[in-house]
């Protein structure tokens, strides 16, 4: 039989593992909502620089 002790460190463990799979995956979904971020700013940009040449072009 396993001494108390043992099974509740392991169950600690456990628990500091889930705690880091879930900040792995919280850090995940934001890195991917802030990567949507910039290049949503990216393309605004890009495209503002592309009507402003092709203004440019057409005077």
């Amino acid at each position: 039989m396993e001494h108390p002790l043992i099974s509740s460190n392991n169950a600690f463990q456990n628990l500091i593992t889930f705690y880091q799979k879930d900040q792995a995956a919280r850090t995940v979904l934001v890195l991917e909502q802030v990567l949507r971020f910039f290049f949503k700013i990216y393309k605004f940009k890009t495209q503002k620089k592309d009507n402003s040449v092709k203004t440019i072009h057409n005077s």
